[in-house]
């Protein structure tokens, strides 16, 4: 059964599998920089029908800026990369971006674990609407209030343009 994300989509497409999905992320499947900022991610949520994956990465000093934290050209790398994941999941049109937008709002330094949930808003017949949020848990040891809180360290949208009816072998042979 299709979910109403994918409502614009064949009967007969098949989705990546998570195997698949986290090749995706720890490989240069997508280009020579993407894997990077996943070298050390763990996933929490893959769930392709309704559109969510959620992985946590530790901030190390190579996603870094000179403050000691997450630098905002990697926040918009991981944004990239993992919404065009959950899309790849759900649908395997090839895309391209159209537009990225990138709101950093507080600061996760090195050694923090970031949560990223990565959503597909709506897949339609040739553009692809995603969205995106890195949180860190908050500190419990301190404040029992603070229990369960997140910390939102940035926002994220991301646009594409479907180019192609389905991906090619060349990059079904990569996964």
């Amino acid at each position: 059964m299709k979910s109403a994300l994918m409502k614009n989509l064949p009967e007969q497409h098949r989705m990546l599998t998570l195997n698949q999905v986290e090749k995706i992320l720890r490989t240069e499947t997508l280009g020579p920089w993407s894997h990077r900022a996943f070298s050390n991610f763990r996933t929490e949520i893959f769930d392709p029908i309704k559109g969510l994956l959620v992985v946590t990465i530790v901030v190390t000093e190579e996603l870094s800026n000179g403050a000691g934290a997450l630098h905002g050209g990697a926040i918009a790398t991981i944004i990239d990369v993992l919404t065009t994941a959950i899309l790849l999941a759900s649908d395997l049109r090839p895309s391209v971006t159209i537009d990225l937008h990138t709101t950093c709002i507080s600061a996760a330094q090195i050694g923090d674990d970031v949560t990223i949930e990565a959503r597909i808003d709506n897949i339609g017949k040739s553009i692809q609407f995603s969205s995106c949020r890195l949180f860190t848990r908050l500190d419990t040891d301190t404040d029992s209030d603070n229990v369960g809180k997140e910390k939102i360290v940035a926002t994220g949208l991301h646009t594409k343009k479907v180019i192609g009816m389905r991906l090619g072998d060349f990059f079904m042979s990569k996964l």
